[in-house]
């Protein structure tokens, strides 16, 4: 069975309920604007706890996502009184200052070597370098919402002599590095973004590694160097 990155299963889950949900609202069952207009902030909290989970080295951001979106819901359920914009810009500049002020302690994108057989990486509001080493790499998934991945497979082996990558992007980027002697194949649904496949093939294609990527760009793109 194939595997499927987060992101797309989070956008099928969304786009699912969004359906179900209208539905629901033309058959008088419920008002489901009302419903969106009071519980949309959980959304931010959800992708806030996902990149936190998946990358606690960055974790400024993912708690300043996860603090918005906390206040914001807050405020639909008339919990606080405090206009919760006007407290949320005040800690957006806060935590760029604790950024810039724990630099060594929560660092930008840093290349992590994982020797995994499948890539599993998720960024919201951020970024991440990978570098893969494994000898027997098989694909796996990413997902990048409002940030960037960069993956370096330079040093990995397929395992059987291929592997499939299925990526998502919404307004965010992901960059892959392969051998020259690797066979790239792309494909994929792009929507207001794209992919572009910059590797050259090589001139035995015959019993070549053969990396086959499925891409859902939304507003983003997707590179294979």
């Amino acid at each position: 069975m194939k595997t499927r990155s987060l992101g797309t299963v989070l956008l099928g889950i969304l786009v699912v309920g969004l359906g179900v949900g209208f539905l629901l609202d033309a058959l008088d069952v419920m008002k489901f604007g009302q419903v969106i207009s009071t519980w949309w902030p959980s959304v931010i909290i959800i992708v806030g706890l996902l990149s936190l989970i998946s990358n606690f080295r960055q974790f400024l951001w993912p708690l300043l996502l996860i603090a918005a979106g906390v206040l914001l819901q807050l405020d639909k359920l008339d919990v606080v009184t405090v206009n919760a914009w006007k407290v949320i810009w005040p800690l957006a500049i806060i935590f760029f200052g604790l950024s810039l002020l724990l630099g060594r302690g929560n660092p930008g994108p840093k290349a992590e070597d994982i020797d995994d057989e499948k890539l599993d990486l998720f960024v919201a509001f951020s970024g991440q370098e990978a570098r893969s080493t494994a000898k027997q790499f098989s694909g796996g998934r990413m997902s990048a919402l409002f940030g960037g991945i960069e993956v370096d497979l330079t040093d990995a082996a397929l395992k059987d002599g291929k592997a499939d990558l299925d990526v998502f992007t919404l307004c965010g980027g992901i960059e892959i590095h392969v051998p020259d002697n690797w066979v790239v194949n792309v494909s994929g649904l792009p929507i207001m973004g794209g992919w572009e496949n910059k590797t050259k093939t090589p001139a035995e294609t015959k019993g070549a590694p053969a990396l086959t990527v499925h891409g859902t760009c939304i507003m983003g793109g997707v590179s294979i160097k």
